[in-house]
C-alpha cells in the first residue's frame, strides 16, 4: 500500500531531524490543523502550501521546526 502524503512528510521530517516518530507526526499534524486541513484528506498541493507557510515559522511556534531542522 502506498504511503499517504502525511506519512511521507512525517517520515521525511523524522529522518532529517532529531524528532522521534510521534513528534514528527504531531508537528505535521499541528501544521495541518493550523491551516484548517484534515490529515485524511490532504492533497499534494495543499501539503506543499502548508509546508511553505510552516517553514517560515514567523510566530516562533513549533511549526518553525520545519525551517530550523530540515
Amino acid at each position: 500500500m502506498a504511503k499517504s502524503i502525511f506519512e511521507h512528510v512525517a517520515d521525511g521530517l523524522e529522518l532529517r531531524t532529531d524528532l522521534a516518530k510521534l513528534e514528527a507526526r504531531d508537528t505535521v499534524r499541528l501544521a495541518l490543523e493550523r491551516a484548517g486541513l484534515d490529515v485524511g484528506s490532504i492533497g499534494t498541493s495543499q501539503m506543499r502550501a502548508v509546508l511553505t507557510i510552516a517553514s517560515r515559522g514567523a510566530d516562533g511556534s513549533r511549526c518553525g521546526a520545519f525551517r530550523e531542522r530540515v
